[in-house]
């Protein structure tokens, strides 16, 4: 549950309408069946409104989404590790010279 505590903190900060929030559980939940050991499977999502009305959505276009938030993943690993590395930390370095005794 650590990951998606972490996820919903990271993500879920704000009031969004129903289509952007649908979008974003669609994420959240690719993440955790990523990692989350025994966590998979398809993806469904309903909205529902006051009164009777309700939506679904299609397979495809979640697999697609699915799709879409992987590459843009990607393309977010990729600028954090370079932003991260070319983040400098002072180092400072010490050294021991050992005297070597001489054989024989």
């Amino acid at each position: 549950m650590l990951i998606v505590d972490q996820l919903l903190n990271q993500y879920g900060a704000g009031e969004f309408a129903v289509v952007p929030l649908s979008s974003l559980a669609v994420y959240i939940l690719r993440k955790v069946k990523r990692g989350v050991d025994g966590c998979g499977g398809e993806t469904h999502v309903v909205a529902l409104r006051k009164g009777s009305a309700f939506a679904l959505t299609d397979d495809k276009d979640i697999k697609e989404m699915e799709r879409r938030f992987e590459e843009f993943d990607k393309h977010a690993n990729k600028n954090a590790t370079t932003f991260i590395a070319e983040t400098p930390l002072a180092l400072s370095w010490h050294s021991e010279s050992r005297k070597r005794k001489p054989k024989g």
